[in-house]
């Protein structure tokens, strides 16, 4: 317990370190304008990751993580823009593991946005495909628009997604199509015909 606090304390030493000096470079890209007075035109100051791992432990010892290859922070505003994104969601059943090609993560809403889509997983077998989808931290589920949703067995096309990972419940609002495994639809043929192959 005592090397965690350390390490956090470490940790958050380097942020504020690395914090100020964003701060100090933004001031000094500030640019004037014709007539001589500042004219407040500056980019926000921005913290570049090779690879970074964000962790959020709760009271009940339960945990989130949120990895990516490559990111940056954007330091007044609060978010990470992230590229190859995994998120592992853990909850009262099997972690759902959250895998995008781009993540957003405003930390003050408690939101990560994947406007590029991804794919959803959990120990229990269900696979759910989004073309976009947002994960909402503080509600504990992840929203989708449309979505394939798979079980052993079965695959499911539709929308309004609602994904509770906590709870270990997965809706579909408006499903569109049911699929059935090849095997299953030859069985049936069979059945007709008469045959037993």
């Amino acid at each position: 317990m005592i090397r965690g606090i350390v390490l956090a304390a470490a940790a958050l030493a380097l942020f504020s370190w690395a914090y100020l000096l964003s701060l100090q470079a933004a001031k000094s890209q500030q640019t004037f304008g014709g007539n001589g007075s500042a004219a407040a035109r500056y980019r926000e100051p921005e913290i570049l990751l090779g690879g970074v791992e964000v962790r959020e432990i709760r009271a009940d010892g339960r945990s989130q993580r949120f990895s990516a290859e490559s990111a940056s922070y954007a330091v007044l505003s609060k978010r990470f823009s992230a590229q190859r994104v995994t998120l592992t969601l853990k909850g009262e059943g099997d972690k759902v593991v959250v895998r995008a090609p781009r993540g957003e993560w405003d930390m003050e809403r408690g939101t990560v946005d994947l406007p590029e889509g991804g794919t959803a997983e959990s120990g229990g077998g269900w696979t759910a495909s989004v073309p976009e989808a947002r994960v909402e931290l503080g509600e504990r589920r992840l929203t989708a628009g449309k979505a394939i949703l798979s079980i052993p067995g079965v695959r499911v096309t539709g929308s309004g997604l609602v994904w509770r990972w906590e709870e270990g419940t997965v809706e579909l609002s408006a499903p569109e199509s049911l699929v059935v495994p090849d095997r299953l639809g030859k069985d049936a043929a069979r059945k007709e015909r008469g045959g037993t192959r």
